[in-house]
């Protein structure tokens, strides 16, 4: 184990000591516990996180990649479709999707594997998109990139959508005489 990894386990291990009735301090021992190769674990920390919190995303989504590494494809995929359901509109989606793509992978069922991927590659790059276009922070079409790539709904780099706001169709250069931004 790497000194990062032993420091991140350190730090991890003291945020539950801390609080250990926290969902979110769970999911994270879960996550560093999953990635340093302690998947069972991992497994029973994240059962813990999805006890505490049943609707949290991201808890489902760990718990998965944990059974993943643990070798229990079905039940991956069960953690994965629940990760789905508890938050539908999560726009950090391309890790889950990587996840359900290797889950369908080893189940042989290579389609959908592929498919899978090619969403999660799609999830990081409107997300890289709409990091690299992004007007400076303050103007009034702040955002406007995200709001192109997503469809006319607002989108910050932290994945959260602000409401419905359409772009009108003369807003799609900048000023540099670039592309939209």
């Amino acid at each position: 184990m790497s000194a990062a990894d032993k420091e991140a386990r350190r730090l991890v291990e003291r945020a539950v000591q801390l609080a250990p009735s926290s969902a979110e301090t769970n999911y994270a021992r879960a996550f560093v516990l999953s990635l340093t190769g302690e998947a069972e674990e991992a497994v029973v920390v994240a059962r813990r996180a999805t006890e505490l919190n049943p609707s949290f995303a991201e808890a489902y989504a760990v718990l998965g990649q944990a059974l993943l590494f643990a070798g229990d494809v079905e039940g991956a995929l069960a953690a994965c479709r629940q990760a789905e359901r508890s938050n539908p509109r999560d726009l950090r989606g391309s890790w889950l999707h990587d996840i359900v793509g290797h889950v369908h992978f080893f189940l042989g069922d290579y389609n959908k594997a592929i498919e899978e991927t090619w969403r999660s590659s799609r999830c990081a790059l409107d997300r890289r998109a709409c990091e690299l276009l992004r007007r400076p922070p303050g103007r009034p079409d702040d955002g406007l990139a995200c709001n192109v790539l997503n469809g006319g709904r607002r989108v910050g780099l932290g994945g959260a959508s602000s409401g419905g706001d359409q772009v009108a169709p003369d807003q799609g250069a900048n000023q540099q005489g670039g592309a939209a931004a």
